[in-house]
């Protein structure tokens, strides 16, 4: 009788420890930036479909009705892929798991280490920190983990989740470094002849419609004459689509103001404000994102009764 009764307060003792573990999980949408809304869905479900194949616990449709948050991320760790899964209560990250991805690719094995690690109490990987995490106010809903990767329907291929490139999601970087370069052409500058344009610049995203940057802008004679339009200055990048591609790669409007010092072909100079307008679309590959726009600037002053302005189509690459 007594081995019955030993084996009884075992068993009680067992299932109200395995009940004080149990809590009621949600997934938060997955952050990166440069990933598809396809690839943000799909990365979600599969955590949601980690969390699921444990028994111990259970998903919910809201953040209200949740002991503790989990927010996904693709990020850079040591320059390479990795997914972090961030484990927030109380609006706190109280632990955090890295799983590097190997050959950027992501699979249910990464995301189930990730998970499992970040739900151990006794375990954590990478980073922790009791920094507040970032409020979310988009309120989600549990869509239903996918049985099978294949059901993620995702147009990137089973496993292949492409870099946020270029380097935003660096933890100890900002931004990203543009370079380009293509021809321009003036107009109030007595000259016909084509200007190589030159740029150079740093932008920083703030969330996925926009990001800022500092530049500086030549456009040189490529003839005989002494024409030329130099601009610096600050400007803004607005990604009407956010987070969402179009035919691989993400549209922009962009527009800034500087200073620009200019100079016709019969030497006179004029240095003034200068404001520029353009559109482009950056191309999301999967370790360098390279971009192409078409760009106009327009000095405010005038040089020998004339505006100087240059339109000038450029390609880029940001790194």
């Amino acid at each position: 009788m007594k081995p019955i009764i030993r084996l009884a307060a075992v068993t009680a003792l067992f299932f109200v420890g395995a009940t004080a573990l149990a809590a009621d999980i949600f997934v938060r949408e997955t952050r990166g930036v440069g990933l598809t809304r396809d690839q943000i869905e799909e990365i979600t479900q599969m955590v949601e479909k980690a969390v699921a194949e444990m028994p111990e616990h259970r998903l919910v449709a809201s953040e209200d009705l949740a002991d503790i948050i989990l927010e996904p991320s693709i990020t850079m760790r040591d320059d390479a892929l990795a997914l972090r899964i961030d484990k927030v209560i109380e609006n706190k990250i109280v632990s955090s798991s890295i799983e590097p991805l190997p050959q950027a690719r992501l699979n249910q094995s990464h995301v189930r280490s990730a998970t499992s690690n970040v739900l151990d109490e006794g375990t954590v990987s990478g980073t922790t920190t009791d920094a507040p995490a970032k409020k979310h106010y988009k309120r989600g809903t549990v869509s239903g983990a996918p049985q099978s990767l294949d059901e993620a329907k995702s147009p990137m291929g089973v496993g292949d989740v492409r870099a946020p490139s270029p380097l935003f999601a660096r933890p100890d970087r900002r931004g990203a470094f543009q370079i380009g370069a293509g021809p321009a052409f003036s107009t109030g500058m007595e000259s016909d002849q084509m200007l190589y344009n030159i740029n150079a610049a740093y932008l920083m995203p703030f969330g996925d419609l926009i990001s800022a940057k500092a530049f500086a802008d030549f456009n040189l004679s490529a003839g005989s004459d002494a024409h030329r339009f130099i601009n610096f200055g600050l400007g803004a990048e607005l990604y009407p689509m956010g987070a969402s591609t179009m035919g691989g790669g993400r549209p922009y409007i962009m527009g800034d103001v500087g200073y620009a010092l200019t100079r016709n072909k019969n030497e006179a100079t004029q240095d003034a404000p200068a404001f520029g307008l353009g559109g482009g679309y950056k191309f999301a590959t999967q370790q360098l994102n390279m971009d192409v726009n078409l760009h106009y600037t327009v000095l405010t002053a005038k040089l020998e009764d004339k505006y100087p302005a240059v339109l000038g189509l450029r390609a880029a690459v940001n790194f």
